[in-house]
């Protein structure tokens, strides 16, 4: 749901900070949807006091949606007669600009979005393009920075104005202080010291993390790592953490207080050294870069997640177009391995076979015996299931699961890595090994692999 109340203008004064917001409409908005506005707040002991007045408001009655926490509710006009404002219901006569008042607390120079009350009006809210003006008349030498374009930045003798690109959508700000200097990527921004300038690596680091976010702040050079999107603070320059620490604290939000587990594996995963759990380990083995942010992007798209394990199942299926259950299965085997099913038809010359195609560190494998089945050639299996022995037409071999080394003609070795692998009790061979010595040639159609010998 867009909210009713955007951001518009910020003048603070002599110590106390008061934010005006002023509207811009489109010509097309019809009277109703064409609500201009201007907000004023008032930040003094921790606590901000907003006071929200709409010109050419619709008569009627209008729900409101509070931020949380809010408190000391109340309307007003400008001839001082009655307003009648219950807790989430404001009935509006029309005529002159109506006043909405509310206090919140306030703890420091971040301003998030969410502050913003939202009025609805036949079940539907409003949305309305604003541009933001920044008045800054405190002598602290403030720098306003917010996650959208900068238009003008003009510093006069007793105040500094701030002009923000024009936008649908409401946003951040942050005021940080003159010893801090602002790098943006994308519609994000970053905060630092001025004293240590970012470096190339800092910024490639930072870019990947905030990669498919928008209107987030992150602060660095802080005693700590932390927070919540829109929000982020990173201790010191640790901006390997970051993804991570994002990605963890949003699942324990959407997820209103997931295992420690779960949010230590993805911490692990996105971190930009190599990771150290087992867990984390096999996804990193198991998932291209691509893959990976795709991953990432539709896990903060999540509001609300009931199932952790499905959930993370389930959107790395959607990403990869296969199945997994990797983490469903991790609650009875901790040593479960990382894999994609696809739900493809096999066919050996023309001739349906059983068995599903699997895809594991990246690799694409077949069901071995469903295609010694197909094939013709003679084979025999040995040791408990441990030894493969393949006739073909031109080579006898003798493979081994999970070995690096297989034996050619009773006389000579080949390696490979992993050319033959157990997955859920099925043996499954590479694809390339399967051409290079079995002679049998895989290619994928649309929803369907065909095999051949060639």
């Amino acid at each position: 749901m867009k909210r009713f109340i955007k951001i518009a203008s910020t003048v603070l004064m002599s110590g106390a900070v008061f934010l005006f917001f002023q509207w811009s409409m489109t010509e097309q908005m019809d009277q109703e949807a064409a609500g201009a506005g201007e907000i004023v707040v008032h930040k003094e002991s921790g606590a901000l006091t907003v006071s929200l007045t709409y010109h050419n408001l619709a008569p009627g009655i209008y729900k409101v949606s509070w931020p949380e926490p809010a408190g000391e509710v109340s309307c007003s006009y400008e001839d001082e007669r009655p307003c009648w404002l219950e807790r989430d219901q404001l009935n509006y006569e029309g005529g002159d600009p109506v006043t909405v008042h509310y206090q919140r607390p306030f703890d420091g120079g971040f301003l998030p979005a969410s502050w913003l009350v939202e009025l609805y009006k036949d079940g539907e809210s409003k949305d309305i393009p604003l541009t933001v003006t920044v008045k800054d008349f405190s002598g602290e030498a403030f720098v306003w920075t917010a996650p959208v374009t900068v238009e003008s930045d003009i510093a006069m003798e007793h105040v500094h104005y701030y002009r923000f690109q024009r936008t649908g959508e409401p946003f951040p700000l942050f005021a940080a202080h003159a010893a801090e200097d602002v790098w943006r990527t994308g519609d994000n921004v970053v905060i630092y010291h001025k004293s240590d300038p970012l470096t190339y690596a800092q910024k490639k680091v930072l870019r990947r993390a905030l990669n498919g976010l928008n209107g987030t702040v992150v602060e660095l050079d802080h005693n700590h790592t932390g927070g919540t999107v829109p929000f982020m603070t990173v201790k010191n320059r640790e901006v390997e953490k970051l993804e991570g620490e994002i990605l963890g604290a949003h699942l324990q939000q959407a997820s209103s207080g997931s295992s420690d587990f779960y949010e230590r594996v993805l911490k692990d995963l996105y971190l930009s050294e190599p990771p150290g759990t087992k867990a984390s380990g096999k996804l990193r083995e198991g998932l291209a870069e691509p893959q990976l942010q795709a991953w990432k992007k539709r896990m903060l798209a999540a509001e609300q997640v009931e199932d952790i394990p499905a959930f993370l199942d389930g959107t790395l299926s959607e990403v990869n177009q296969g199945e997994t259950r990797f983490f469903q299965k991790r609650r009875n085997d901790k040593d479960a391995p990382f894999f994609f099913t696809f739900d493809h038809d096999l066919y050996f010359h023309n001739t349906r076979m059983e068995g599903q195609v699997v895809q594991y560190k990246q690799t694409i494998y077949f069901p071995l015996v469903s295609i010694l089945e197909a094939s013709g050639y003679s084979w025999a299996v040995l040791d408990d299931g441990k030894v493969f022995r393949i006739q073909t037409e031109d080579n006898h071999y003798r493979f081994f699961l999970d070995q690096e080394t297989f034996i050619v003609n009773e006389e000579s070795f080949g390696t490979g890595k992993e050319v033959i692998i157990s997955l859920d009790k099925t043996v499954y061979m590479k694809q390339d090994e399967l051409k290079q010595l079995l002679d049998i040639q895989a290619v994928k159609g649309k929803g369907v692999w065909n095999l051949q010998k060639k």
